[in-house]
C-alpha cells in the first residue's frame, strides 16, 4: 500500500473530508490532494496529519508497523524537547530568518516559534545520533541556491561556533544573519562564498574578525514545496 493509499484509507476511516483534514493542518486541500493522486510522494506534515487522523505516523509514512497511534516519552529518543510521536524527533524551529535576513542568532526560547516533527530515521541519517544541540531555521533568499532555497527549513548545530572545516555556517555580522560558505585564508582574513555564482565572494579583514561570530554549521536542509 503506497503513503497516497495509507492517507486515504485513514482519512475515510477518520470521517473527513480533504478540504477538512487541510484546514486542520493549515494547508490547502491541494496539498492533500496532491498527496492522495500521488503527485507529491512525501511530505513535511506527515506527524501533523497522523495526529489529526489518529494514526501512527511511521505507518502513514512508510507503512511499517500498526496503523494504531501509539505515543512514546521522547527522553527515549534522545530529543532536545518534552514530548514526540512514536518514530519522530522534536526540534525547536527559531524566530530567525538567515542568508538575507537580520537579527541575533538567539537559541532561547523567546525565539522558538514551534516545534517541528521529524521522521526518525530521517534524522539519524541526515543529522547522526546527538539531536540536543540542533535547532532550526529558516532560509532567507537565493544567495546559496541550488544547495537549498528561500524558505527551505535549516538543521543547525548551535554548538559549533568556530570555523570547522568545509560547510555552510550560520555567521552573525554587523548587518545581520546569514548563511555562507567560509574559508580562511593564508593571510588570516576570511571569505564569505555564497553557492549561487550569481554572487561575488566577500572578504571580511582579519583586523575586522571581531565584527562577525559563527553561530553554528548547517548539518541538513528541508527543502518546503507550497502548493
Amino acid at each position: 500500500m503506497s503513503l497516497r493509499e495509507r492517507l486515504k484509507k485513514a482519512r475515510l476511516e477518520k470521517g473527513i473530508s480533504q478540504k477538512e483534514l487541510a484546514a486542520r493542518i493549515g494547508r490547502n486541500q491541494s496539498a492533500i490532494g496532491a498527496l492522495e493522486s500521488g503527485r507529491n510522494k512525501e511530505s513535511t506534515n506527515i506527524a501533523t496529519i497522523a495526529r489529526v487522523l489518529d494514526v501512527d505516523p511511521v505507518w502513514l509514512e512508510t507503512g511499517v508497523g500498526d496503523m494504531k497511534n501509539k505515543k512514546v516519552n521522547s527522553s527515549d529518543l534522545n530529543t532536545n524537547s518534552t514530548t514526540a510521536t512514536k518514530g519522530y524527533i522534536h526540534f525547536k524551529q527559531l524566530n530567525v530568518k538567515a542568508a538575507a535576513g537580520s537579527g541575533k542568532f538567539n537559541e532561547s526560547g523567546q525565539n522558538e516559534v514551534r516545534i517541528i516533527e521529524v521522521s526518525e530515521n530521517w534524522a539519524r541519517k541526515n543529522i547522526g545520533n546527538n539531536f540536543k544541540d540542533i535547532s532550526i531555521i529558516t532560509a532567507s533568499g537565493d544567495s546559496m541556491a541550488p544547495t537549498f532555497e528561500d524558505g527551505d527549513l535549516l538543521f543547525v548545530n548551535t554548538s559549533v561556533k568556530y570555523h570547522k572545516g568545509d560547510g555552510v555556517y550560520v555567521i552573525d555580522t554587523p548587518n545581520g544573519l546569514i548563511v555562507k560558505r567560509i574559508q580562511t585564508t593564508i593571510n588570516g582574513d576570511l571569505k564569505i562564498i555564497s553557492d549561487n555564482k550569481n554572487y561575488d565572494p566577500e572578504i571580511i579583514p582579519c583586523c575586522d574578525l571581531e565584527t562577525v561570530h559563527i553561530c553554528g554549521k548547517v548539518v541538513a536542509a528541508w527543502s518546503l514545496q507550497v502548493l
